[in-house]
């Protein structure tokens, strides 16, 4: 019932939350708020308040309107952005019919590529299960965490053979070239993990809670992990990336474990609070009715026992995956079988001994609460009891994954860019801008700290890039190369070479030729002389009335460069049209010719291009959306009327705590 507060505090925590810049994470935020303002509809309709649920609701809503509107040119600018990558739809070009592709979003095999398996799920009790993780950040990069390093190594491969030789072998030869992690995704750096005092707690919740805010806690964390199984449970990913707005931009399913991690300990939270208030209370369960104390003792003993089944029998979790990886180690072992033996043995060692630890750790929680449910502990000392022993818990597994190692100075992160042979060599061309085209390293973004590339990396590429990158780059196209000014390649981290012929900033052309749809774009792309010629689709089909045969004086030189703004000083005797190797984006550019609009068209699948007339002048192109004045001016008055509404709030709370106190006096 405190309005001005809710809204505020709920405005200002949705926009800091919209401001962090992950849009999954609030897109999963929102299934457990729709089943929580769910959960209330129903106590409001029972309890007839419905009215002031829907005073609350409509309340939030405008709360969540301005935190929208908070993050607009962020949101918008994303929102325009997106159709143009390869998460807002698929290429322009004729793709291969399958049941791989979805509909304006990312293919079915990249979405669901980072997986949680279905018996991965017990992570959540035994953070070990799959073996923890694959790297760890450490000294400013990240440490690939082997077999090799794991504490039972040493015993397991003794239970394997006898002879040392064999083991040292095994060990240096095969278990430091294998990850410790070993479920369905490609890597991680670490599992999720609830705490087994939390899954305890959560499963007493389910049962002895009563209400509809247990019922929205507990289907949200079924959906939480049914979506996070994403591959491993296709009839549910299939349908949500078919119907479900924006499902299909969204990657690595396992990441709606998020919910769970919310969902889990809340209801962990208020099962609790029955345990500490009401051990006595006779709890509905089948034809018996057990005290909240005697279900609490049973689900914190029925998950040490699962626990105590997993460190005896370490197998039952599935030591091995389906991965190309294990194939091969099990094609091994039909010579060598001390290799699977080796690996099965390892990996066993590392869920029993977790296994063993949340054994441990549910074991001793029993005891504050066997007290409780006896009468000899006070519940605030069970409550704290159960706190240490949760933060302990949690706090150890964390630092495995990220601990003080994982922390450098910025000085010391700056040596993973440690300038290359190769970089000083390129670094000594001041004379022009041009790009750099490192093989070794191309789909990294590590070159450009020091270059303009032709590789990189993004998980949100433009989509005609990318099928520049697939169907040219990739094969070598060395005419694609010269389009892009590669004026240098690097070969290794000591080798680079110059390209003599790459093309420049902008050239003048000969002639445009102008073809019919992306696939007749990027065919020409395979035999093109782009130094003369330049290909269009039909949409740019007037640019080819402008060409004129270039003469030698003929020149388009860049004179200065930011990424939002290009100035060239172009020179030509009759005229035509300049190509500029610059990437090519439908909306957002303008472009003047001596102060005067001028349109820009595309050329050669990827670059701009423009009809320019006989004589000097100046070309200059900026990026400059209308939209991002507007949304900016919609964000700060949001803004401003966030923290008015805390203002009025807290104006309110001082008003009502000044009556209170004048009415006691």
């Amino acid at each position: 019932g405190r309005y001005l507060w809710g809204a505020g505090l709920a405005a200002l925590m949705a926009a800091m939350q919209l401001h962090s810049n992950h849009v999954q994470m609030t897109y999963y935020s929102l299934v457990l708020v729709v089943a929580l303002a769910v959960a209330f509809l129903v106590t409001a309709v029972r309890e007839k308040r419905l009215s002031r649920w829907c005073k609350a609701t409509a309340i939030l809503i405008v709360a969540a309107v301005l935190a929208v509107a908070a993050n607009l040119p962020n949101l918008y600018m994303t929102a325009r952005y997106t159709p143009e990558t390869i998460r807002g739809g698929h290429s322009e070009l004729s793709q291969p019919a399958g049941d791989n592709a979805t509909a304006g979003g990312l293919d079915k095999d990249y979405i669901t590529a980072w997986s949680y398996g279905i018996d991965e799920t017990l992570t959540l009790l035994v953070p070990n299960a799959k073996g923890g993780a694959t790297l760890r950040p450490e000294g400013g990069g990240n440490k690939f965490l082997t077999l090799d390093e794991v504490k039972g190594a040493d015993k397991a491969l003794a239970e394997v053979t006898g002879d040392a030789q064999m083991r040292s072998a095994l060990r240096g030869q095969l278990l430091n070239q294998l990850p410790q992690y070993f479920g369905d995704q490609p890597m991680t750096n670490g599992p999720v993990y609830v705490g087994a005092i939390i899954v305890a707690l959560f499963l007493l919740g389910c049962i002895v809670v009563e209400g509809p805010i247990k019922w929205a806690l507990l289907l949200s964390t079924i959906v939480s992990v049914l979506l996070a199984w994403g591959h491993n449970a296709m009839w549910l990913t299939d349908f949500l990336i078919d119907h479900m707005p924006m499902y299909n931009k969204f990657r690595s399913p396992s990441s709606a474990l998020i919910i769970a991690e919310v969902a889990m300990p809340a209801l962990a939270l208020l099962g609790l609070r029955e345990l500490i208030s009401r051990p006595g209370r006779r709890v509905p369960l089948g034809g018996n009715k057990p005290r909240v104390g005697a279900v609490a003792l049973a689900t914190t003993g029925l998950t040490a026992l699962v626990c105590l089944v997993i460190a005896v029998w370490p197998g039952v979790v599935g030591l091995w995956n389906s991965g190309d990886t294990d194939r091969q180690l099990l094609e091994m072992a039909r010579e060598t079988p001390e290799v699977a033996a080796a690996v099965e043995g390892v990996r066993a060692s590392m869920v029993s001994a977790d296994a063993w630890r949340s054994f441990f750790f549910l074991v001793v929680a029993l005891v504050p609460m066997s007290l409780t449910v006896m009468g000899k502990l006070r519940g605030r000392y069970t409550v704290a009891a159960l706190a240490v022993l949760t933060v302990c818990d949690l706090y150890s597994v964390c630092h495995r994954y990220v601990n003080e190692d994982s922390f450098v100075p910025a000085s010391s992160q700056r040596q993973q860019f440690a300038m290359r042979p190769v970089d000083e060599q390129i670094l000594a061309d001041t004379a022009s801008h041009y790009r750099v085209m490192d093989y070794q390293h191309f789909a990294e973004a590590m070159p450009s700290y020091y270059h303009k590339t032709v590789g990189g990396y993004h998980a949100a590429k433009l989509k005609r890039y990318n099928d520049l990158i697939e169907h040219q780059i990739a094969k070598g196209n060395m005419e694609v190369l010269n389009m892009l000014n590669a004026k240098y390649f690097i070969l290794d981290d000591n080798t680079v070479q110059l390209n003599p012929d790459a093309y420049g900033n902008a050239w003048m052309v000969d002639s445009v030729a102008v073809v019919s749809g992306a696939n007749a774009e990027m065919a020409a792309l395979d035999s093109i002389d782009a130094r003369h010629v330049a290909v269009t689709d039909t949409a740019f089909a007037a640019l080819a009335a402008a060409a004129r045969v270039a003469t030698a004086g003929d020149t388009v030189r860049l004179t200065s460069y930011a990424p939002d703004r290009l100035t060239y000083r172009a020179h030509s005797a009759a005229g035509g049209v300049a190509v500029f190797s610059e990437v090519f984006f439908p909306w957002g550019w303008t472009a003047t010719i001596d102060g005067k609009p001028a349109d820009i068209a595309r050329v050669n699948y990827v670059l701009r291009a423009m009809a320019l007339p006989a004589g000097d002048h100046t070309v200059v192109m900026e990026f400059k959306p209308a939209e991002v004045k507007v949304t900016t001016n919609i964000a700060t008055t949001a803004i401003i009327a966030i923290f008015l509404l805390l203002l009025a709030a807290l104006n309110q709370s001082v008003w009502q705590s000044r009556r209170a106190w004048s009415v006691k006096s």
